[in-house]
């Protein structure tokens, strides 16, 4: 007899609902699914949007998401000036 091995939400990709968007499930394979497990339901929209990019963030590092697009483009199209801002010359 083999044993089912169960898995924590808290280690697995999450995801929000695809009708609504407030829902949010923990995505049990590389694409979501209809049997995956939900996690809880937000007020709004955006509020969960949030709450499921700060987990995965947290969970894997952008290096490792493999080719996929980063959440915040704007974030990523103007990088820091490393020399710093320009000095005042008299």
């Amino acid at each position: 007899m083999t044993r089912k091995q169960l898995f924590r939400p808290e280690h697995l990709r999450w995801r929000v609902g695809r009708k609504v968007g407030r829902t949010i499930y923990a995505q049990l394979a590389d694409a979501p699914g209809d049997h995956d497990p939900l996690i809880g339901l937000m007020d709004t929209k955006a509020l969960a949007q949030a709450a499921v990019r700060a987990h995965n963030d947290r969970l894997m590092p952008k290096r490792s998401w493999r080719g996929r697009r980063p959440a915040n483009e704007d974030a990523q199209a103007t990088p820091p000036n490393p020399v710093g801002p320009p000095r005042a010359t008299a």
